[in-house]
């Protein structure tokens, strides 16, 4: 309803005779006003709202301080509740509809309104103006209410398709920090909905639309926040519907669940385990009340003792028990009973189902005071296997004892943990020649002439490997001080009531030194085949190199000659004939090469640096390989001459599989020696290859065999496209 009451009226307006117009026009509309206050500039009308309490404002955008929005902006952030009416001319119109977005209540133009136009607007501006306050207050009271509630209320126009959603609540249920707008689309919300709620929530909101009569729903389901984990939401809502009963509009509130969706699930996933556990166990479990009546009997029970769970519920734990043992039982019950929290362990035979009795081993706690237990929970494993091993176990003690003191092999226990010797027999103090009491009192480093650090990874592995068996040689020292090899088959067993090395040994020194001399004398033997193999490898090829160079090469040279001579007589000349004269000439030269890489130079003295040079040097010259070597530390003076010979074929063949095979644009070599090795290594940045896969080939293999005659070793450091790396080492020690 429109109020009339005694306002004051500010006209911000520079021209008088406008001025004196709205005067008369405000006293004949009948509106009741207290004062009109008159300002020429937006200066004067800053500082009349400073002095006065104005109720409506009537402002022209063409000033002399001002012109257009700015003025309309400065007067509204001087007086930010005051309704403002624009007076505007034709020209201005544009002005005065921007100026209502930014807030002013009503525009009129000038000369095109009397005075009732302009009491309708002056009034409806001020009540506009109250509900536009009246509003933004509620807004302020819902978002404080907000702000203290999880809750996002949402709006949703179905006709439109436009959701309002409270920013707070997206803030709070999304952890989301970015602004969101309050007016947005259902499919904003519908994009963050989790991808297994999906179809059931567009189900249930689409058989919310087309009842007739549903008027409230609630549902439950997940939705993505910012940080990409997920809140699960309760959905509550009411549905308005047309005359016709279309839903037209949906209203609810969005709940953040997620703490209480997550409690109830980790106590749905522990009683799922616990019952899990329960019902899977080997162990029995039973709850029996004060009296010994089971009141629950766990799946495993039955494999243990043979009842179903519905038929030992309701009987009496006493007329399980076998007759030796019930007193007993009787006793330690009424313990438990008489103490809160106590507990008992007992061992006992038990009747099964079938009417034998068999071993089980009981823990009772009492869990009377707990109302979700309210009776004594009783733990119990079947121990027939374990007392049975006892027994056996004692006879067992009884052989091990007699085989022990009486076996021929020497035996030792020695702990893993202080490394102590804590039993010997009879033939091991006869084969090592001390006293028992010398051996009881001394360790297992003292004894045995193994790296400590090897004996304590012994030790480590029998204490981590309760099946630990091992069979390895062992040397000893006799109190002599002779050597001695034990072969000792290692056994972790329970001595004394914790884990130790039973090691069962045979004395194998004759059979050793038998073995050494054998295999000493396989590879003197084989080196003296494979030195007689090389050896006719290189006479061979020096009658090859030397047939090559005195033989074919004359023949190919008087051949040479001979044309010569026939060409010069006959005086015959032609392309043919000067091909055929440059071809002898390349088979010369082919042949004279070939011949110098078959007959190895002399390698006395330091000829082998110069032989290597030459190789170089040829290799340089027929390829476009760079090569660089270093030679400096090497001094051959006193190295055999079979040794500098296969120095120089291994980088010969080297040399030929980098040219072949390995594509590469470099080689370095070095060779280098000190008093006890001569090391050689050739580097080339080829293309490598895998060695676990790729077979050594000719090559290869004859720079294996040629170094295993000086006990040389051929270590290969090589990789697919990271070239490769061969070093020889030849040991100078007898």
């Amino acid at each position: 309803m429109i109020r009339n009451f005694l306002m004051n009226i500010l006209m911000v307006e520079d021209n008088p005779g406008d001025q004196v117009l709205l005067r008369e026009l405000i006293r004949s509309s009948g509106i009741t006003y207290n004062h009109i206050y008159a300002a020429g500039t937006i200066r004067e009308a800053v500082q009349l709202l400073e002095k006065h309490q104005v109720d409506i404002l009537l402002l022209d955008l063409s000033l002399p301080d001002g012109y257009g929005i700015g003025s309309f902006k400065t007067i509204r952030d001087q007086a930010p509740g005051i309704p403002v009416v624009i007076l505007s001319g034709v020209a201005d119109t544009r002005m005065a509809l921007e100026a209502i977005t930014l807030g002013a209540q009503d525009f009129l133009l000038k000369g095109d309104f009397d005075g009732k136009l302009l009491a309708k607007t002056i009034f409806y501006s001020i009540e506009r103006m109250h509900s536009m306050q009246a509003l933004q207050e509620s807004i302020q009271r819902y978002n404080l209410v907000s702000r203290a509630t999880n809750d996002m209320v949402w709006d949703w126009n179905i006709e439109t398709g436009t959701v309002y959603r409270n920013r707070e609540g997206w803030k709070k249920i999304l952890k989301s920090e970015a602004p969101q707008s309050e007016v947005g689309t259902e499919s904003d919300w519908d994009s963050r909905v989790h991808p297994e709620d999906v179809e059931r929530v567009s189900k249930a909101i689409h058989a919310l639309r087309i009842s007739q009569d549903a008027e409230n729903f609630e549902f439950e389901f997940r939705v993505r926040r910012d940080d990409g984990s997920y809140a699960f939401i309760l959905d509550r809502g009411h549905i308005i519907r047309d005359e016709n009963g279309t839903a037209i509009r949906m209203i609810g509130a969005s709940q953040d669940i997620t703490e209480k969706k997550l409690t109830e699930l980790n106590l749905r996933n522990s009683e799922m385990r616990f019952r899990s556990l329960i019902e899977n166990s080997w162990d029995g479990l039973a709850i029996v009340d004060s009296t010994g009546i089971i009141r629950d009997f766990s799946p495993s029970g039955t494999r243990i003792l043979g009842y179903r769970r519905q038929d030992a519920i309701g009987m009496n734990a006493y007329d399980l028990v076998h007759p030796v043992h019930r007193e007993r039982m009787i006793f330690v019950m009424k313990q438990i009973v008489a103490e809160k929290e106590s507990a008992q362990y007992v061992e006992q035979l038990m009747r099964k189902a079938d009417g034998t009795y068999g071993w089980v081993e009981a823990t009772l706690h009492n869990q009377l005071h707990e109302p979700a237990v309210g009776g004594i929970v009783v733990n119990y494993r079947d121990i027939n296997e374990r007392k049975n091993a006892e027994q056996n176990l004692r006879q067992s003690e009884e052989r091990f004892r007699y085989l022990f003191d009486n076996n021929p092999a020497s035996i030792i226990i020695w702990d893993p943990q202080t490394f102590r010797v804590l039993e010997v027999n009879d033939a091991t103090i006869r084969q090592s020649g001390y006293t028992r009491e010398e051996l009881l009192s001394s360790t297992i480093m003292n004894r045995i002439a193994e790296k400590p650090e090897h004996i304590r990874e012994l030790a480590e592995r029998v204490l981590a490997d309760p099946n630990f068996r091992q069979t390895r040689i062992t040397r000893l020292f006799n109190k002599n001080g002779e050597k001695m090899f034990i072969e000792f088959a290692s056994h972790r067993i329970e001595y004394e009531g914790k884990p130790t090395i039973l090691a069962l040994g045979n004395n194998v020194t004759e059979r050793i030194k038998l073995e050494k001399q054998l295999e000493s004398e396989r590879v003197e033997k084989q080196q003296e085949i494979t030195d007689a193999v090389i050896s006719a490898q290189e006479n061979e090829r020096q009658e090859i190199g030397r047939e090559l160079h005195d033989n074919i090469n004359q023949i190919l040279a008087s051949s040479r000659l001979y044309l010569g001579l026939a060409l010069n007589e006959v005086g015959m000349s032609g392309p043919h004939l000067k091909k055929t004269d440059k071809l002898i000439n390349a088979a010369i030269d082919e042949i004279r090469s070939l011949s110098h890489s078959l007959i190895p130079p002399p390698l006395h003295d330091s000829e082998l640096s110069d032989a290597l040079d030459h190789i170089i040097e040829t290799t340089s010259r027929i390829t476009e390989i760079s090569i660089s070597h270093n030679l400096e530390n090497f001094c051959e003076q006193g190295l055999p001459d079979k040794l500098k010979l296969t120095i120089y074929r291994i980088v010969q063949e080297q040399f030929t599989n980098v040219q072949k095979h390995a594509r590469a644009t470099e080689i370095d070599l070095s060779l280098t020696r000190d008093e006890s090795q001569v090391e050689l290594s050739i580097r080339d940045n080829g293309a490598g290859f895998d060695s676990t896969k790729k077979q050594p080939g000719v090559g290869l293999l004859n720079i294996k065999t040629r170094a295993s005659l000086f006990n040389g070793t051929v270590d290969i450091h090589t990789s697919p496209g990271a070239g490769c790396n061969l070093i020889v080492t030849f040991s100078m020690e007898e």
